[in-house]
């Protein structure tokens, strides 16, 4: 009898022994491609970061007087221009102030994902390059551009914090710079929902009319995850930036905000 219990234990040992080894093996192949993973997400951040750079020119202008000898103003600036001399393809530059979200916007009507997995350069890229939807022009009334969510915290991550109204009052504003002007826009609502055709439909609009602009802000004030009072009327351009919320399926996260027309 005690022979069979010790059989019995060094059996179960036996299968704890391989229980514990395949563990061990699904835990470093894990750790090894999350390392990768972020490996791969700082190379191409890093890669962004040196892009920022080379299209950031000083300006210099002699608008401020001591005396009669004028003081120069140095500004550092971002040349869109510069941009599309590397990859005609680049529409501008998205920015929100004090977060990581600082990319080049790439637009390619004849082929619109083109960039979801694609470098600025061409490569192929886990994160790709935020993209404007294709129907878009620089004059459309609702610029709708699409970026990956990063584990990382790069791309379009940052807007993961606008589902916290105190995220928002830190982050009101989103700057979108072209070739022709640099643009602040004022964020008058965050959605958070499921992707469905009837979702797509009600929330990816670009509104041809002053009916369809007026019914579209109030569907997405409506459907806010937290009151805005920021003002819209026609003839405002709004834009809205749209990322995966990387917790449901198909969820989506769209912040959607407004230029004050000139």
């Amino acid at each position: 009898m005690a022979r069979r219990r010790r059989r019995r234990r060094a059996r179960l040992t036996w299968y704890e022994g391989v229980a514990l080894t395949a563990f061990a093996g699904v835990f470093v192949i894990s750790a090894v491609m999350l390392g990768k993973y972020f490996f791969t997400a700082e190379k191409e951040q890093n890669e962004f970061d040196e892009l920022a750079q080379l299209v950031t020119v000083q300006q210099t202008a002699d608008d401020a007087q001591s005396g009669s000898e004028a003081e120069e103003q140095t500004q550092a600036k971002l040349s869109v221009e510069e941009l599309q001399a590397i990859n005609p393809e680049a529409f501008g530059w998205i920015n929100i102030p004090d977060t990581r979200l600082d990319y080049p916007v790439m637009h390619t009507p004849s082929d619109p994902q083109k960039y979801l997995r694609l470098s600025f350069y061409g490569a192929y890229a886990d994160s790709g390059v935020p993209f404007l939807e294709a129907q878009c022009t620089a004059t459309s009334s609702n610029l709708i551009i699409y970026g990956h969510n990063m584990k990382s915290g790069s791309m379009f991550h940052a807007l993961e914090g606008y589902l916290d109204s105190s995220y928002f009052s830190a982050h009101p504003s989103i700057t979108l710079t072209t070739a022709d002007k640099e643009t602040v826009y004022d964020v008058i609502a965050v959605l958070h929902f499921k992707v469905t055709d009837e979702t797509l439909a009600r929330y990816y609009v670009i509104p041809q009319t002053q009916e369809q602009f007026e019914s579209y802000v109030s569907t997405v004030r409506a459907d806010s995850v937290y009151p805005l009072n920021t003002p819209a009327e026609w003839g405002d351009q709004l834009l809205t930036l749209s990322t995966c919320d990387n917790v449901t399926d198909d969820g989506r996260i769209l912040v959607i905000a407004r230029s004050k027309a000139s």
